[in-house]
């Protein structure tokens, strides 16, 4: 007797073997299907960073991302690029420092790979302008400035004498170019006034301005002591002593020799002469009125001579 099969329950079974087998290949290859397909969509953001900078100086950009594993590459935007940088679980974002060489426009991007290495497209660009900025090292002094005074441009610990700080050079530049700073330590005395009185024009404390009757004085110690010896007019352009007494300044307003007021503290008061007790006038005065005595008594013959 021949055995014959039943192919259609063979074929039934091994069609729905093939179904099932299928439907758990879709439900594990799918969600990796969509990442993968996903990152070919996926189009990172522009970089983060300044967008104005000049040639030798190292700038800072980075992408914000919280992918662990991801790795990053930045297009510095003139045939440079990054390596490969992945993505930790302990960073916040990635970050990559740059230097351009030459002044220009640049474009900045950045490009994504996934953990299953699947790049993506460049990010739309970041532009970074590279110019020549009117102050190379940042000390304050313009470059053209610099150059006038022979200082170097690109050292911000080199530059032109500045007592004040002001950003005008004490001197007048070597070619002429530049006029130097009319008050060097900036007191508000022109060092054109401070030589004529003798006061340090580098030193801004030896000086201080008293206004009195709508008249400018200026107050000056010229001899580096404790106290202000000088006391000038701007006005008239005269010159008198000042004597200093345990900070207290007594001014000569008129050139009498006579103090007419005191300067203590930024504050004036009246000078008024201490009253002294006549000892010589008294002396005088007693001796006469004994003589003025004795002489009476003689001429009332209270008091007689012998011989």
């Amino acid at each position: 007797m021949i055995k014959t099969w039943n192919l259609n329950k063979f074929n039934i079974k091994r069609s729905l073997s093939f179904v099932i087998f299928f439907c758990i290949f879709l439900i594990i290859i799918s969600p990796l299907t969509i990442v993968v397909y996903g990152s070919f969509l996926f189009t990172p953001a522009p970089p983060n960073g300044p967008t104005i900078s000049t040639i030798n100086v190292e700038n800072y950009y980075c992408v914000n991302t919280t992918e662990v594993g991801s790795s990053w590459m930045f297009d510095w935007g003139e045939g440079n690029f990054s390596d490969w940088i992945e993505f930790s679980s302990f960073e916040t974002n990635i970050s990559q420092n740059y230097t351009w060489v030459s002044y220009g426009v640049y474009e900045v991007r950045v490009k994504h790979r996934s953990i299953f290495f699947v790049e993506s497209s460049w990010s739309d660009p970041l532009i970074v302008s590279i110019l020549q900025l009117p102050d190379l090292d940042g000390d304050g002094y313009k470059n053209e400035l610099e150059k006038s005074y022979g200082t170097n441009p690109d050292d911000p610990n080199e530059y032109p004498i500045d007592t004040d700080g002001d950003g005008i050079p004490d001197q007048d530049s070597p070619d002429n170019v530049y006029t130097g700073d009319s008050d060097d330590d900036n007191d508000g005395v022109t060092d054109q006034i401070e030589e004529r009185i003798g006061s340090n024009s580098k030193y801004s404390d030896d000086i201080s301005l008293i206004t009195l009757k709508e008249t400018l004085y200026i107050a000056a110690n010229t001899n580096s002591d404790e106290g202000f010896d000088i006391l000038y007019n701007v006005q008239t352009e005269q010159i008198t002593n000042i004597k200093t007494i345990n900070g207290k300044s007594y001014l000569d307003i008129n050139g009498d020799k006579r103090f007419d007021y005191i300067y203590y503290h930024g504050s004036l008061t009246i000078y008024e002469e201490p009253f002294e007790i006549p000892w010589l006038y008294i002396l005088i005065a007693i001796i006469c009125t004994m003589i003025i005595i004795l002489f009476i008594m003689f001429k009332k013959g209270i008091l007689f001579l012998y011989h």
